[in-house]
């Protein structure tokens, strides 16, 4: 852990003569902070002041466990993925009936399943729908990519839809583009069950609260 202190040195209140013992004080200070691989904050004003901030960098378990985020995690299983689904999501988010097809490392596969209930008007699957599955699928993929489920929150999502789909499941795959300590980034693909083309496009960004 390296050291926390502040040392002020300030010509305020100093007694008549004490100015160049001031500066040579300050002179020092600055030559030992140099060595240290510090740098100073100084002040201007009627009273110039030269402040000295050294932080604490301790590392909790938590937080090294975040630095070591690319590092073996336990796997996360399909039943693992399903688990998260029922436990941690919204009521009408679980009457999606997703289905988990595929976890890895740092992507997922999730299924959302065609229903008339999801259908807008003229009979495509509405877009409100598979913005929901691919936020809700993004947080399986993190999940994933950090060994099992953690507090998490979305900062942003941005989707482009590209073509409908029409009485068909969708499959959501979420890539994981960027795991950070407290930011995950991801490119997600809604394509058909069935086909090649891609239905709707996506990225979104996430903050890790744990």
């Amino acid at each position: 852990m390296r050291p926390f202190w502040k040392l002020d040195v300030s010509r305020r209140g100093l007694p008549a003569g004490s100015t160049s013992h001031s500066r040579s004080s300050s002179v020092n200070t600055e030559r030992n902070c140099a060595r240290a691989r510090w740098a100073p904050r100084q002040t201007w004003g009627p009273n110039p002041k030269l402040t000295w901030s050294f932080g604490v960098r301790a590392m909790s378990k938590r937080s090294g466990s975040a630095r070591r985020s690319g590092g073996h995690h336990e796997r996360v299983t399909p039943a693992d993925a399903e688990a998260i689904l029922q436990e941690y999501f919204a009521p009408w988010i679980q009457r999606l009936g997703l289905r988990v097809e595929e976890v890895g490392e740092r992507h997922a596969v999730v299924r959302l399943p065609w229903s008339d209930d999801l259908a807008r008007e003229g009979g495509g699957l509405c877009g409100q729908a598979m913005m929901a599955a691919a936020d809700t699928a993004t947080v399986i993929a993190i999940a994933s990519a950090r060994g099992g489920f953690v507090p998490m929150t979305t900062v942003q999502q941005s989707t482009t839809f590209q073509r409908p789909v029409m009485g068909k499941d969708v499959l959501i795959d979420v890539r994981i583009t960027k795991l950070g300590r407290t930011l995950a980034f991801s490119d997600v693909t809604l394509m058909a069950a069935g086909s090649a083309e891609t239905a709707a496009h996506a990225t979104t960004v996430y903050a890790i609260l744990a």
